[in-house]
């Protein structure tokens, strides 16, 4: 009867953490103004090349192919360092002006970016556990969804045969904005999601940890680069 009583509570427990990742809202991307993904490169020659930028979104749209596309902008600060310096991550002014880097759409839960003659998938809300989305390397399939908490909201997370990288609802992906960018070799890390609508106020640190988790926290310091 006790081994019994146990099954039955870790049965309650399981559908009480895997509930929300198939009954709530969809979350659709936060494309509006103010939208922003911040990363860092980092290069090492006779010095250490540090490059912040980020890829934002200023409310400027434009039409092709007969779709009208939200206009991603890239602001990068380039600095020199001595190797080793430690440099935080923190709100600073970019010393490039302000470069188109694309054009992205959503659409029936799918997330297209505009290429020179056609548009490309980025992301895919409507996949299931054995389909394949998007990744670095093309394509990587889908190994289980679940739910991540994000300023409290719950954002659903497809989990893949990758372990570093998770698509997320209302974000993007734990690598950033547009996976082709960021293949998880630290060259290029994302560091922080902000949107300027009520549940994403703040920037908030997304990073993939050895469990597959989604570790999602109030980042203050992880804020924009101003312009020049």
């Amino acid at each position: 009867m006790k081994l019994y009583m146990k099954k039955l509570l870790f049965i309650a427990i399981l559908i009480e953490v895997t509930y929300p990742a198939f009954s709530q809202a969809y979350i659709p991307m936060a494309f509006a103004s103010g939208a922003m993904w911040r990363y860092r490169t980092i290069e090492i020659e006779t010095s250490m090349t540090i490059t912040d930028f980020m890829l934002f979104m200023d409310g400027t749209d434009t039409v092709s192919l007969g779709n009208t596309y939200h206009v991603i902008k890239a602001r990068n600060r380039v600095m020199d360092y001595p190797i080793g310096a430690v440099v935080p991550v923190e709100p600073d002014t970019a010393t490039i002006s302000d470069v188109y880097f694309g054009a992205v759409r959503e659409e029936g839960k799918k997330v297209y970016q505009l290429g020179i003659i056609n548009e490309q998938l980025l992301f895919d809300f409507n996949v299931h556990v054995g389909d394949s989305v998007p990744s670095y390397t093309g394509k990587v399939r889908v190994n289980g969804i679940d739910s991540v908490v994000i300023s409290g909201a719950f954002h659903k997370r497809y989990l893949t045969a990758d372990p570093g990288f998770q698509v997320i609802e209302g974000v993007g992906s734990s690598r950033g904005l547009i996976p082709a960018l960021n293949d998880g070799s630290g060259l290029i890390n994302f560091y922080c999601f902000r949107s300027l609508n009520t549940a994403h106020a703040d920037c908030i640190q997304i990073s993939p940890t050895i469990s597959n988790n989604i570790s999602c926290a109030r980042a203050p310091t992880c804020s924009s680069v101003q312009n020049t």
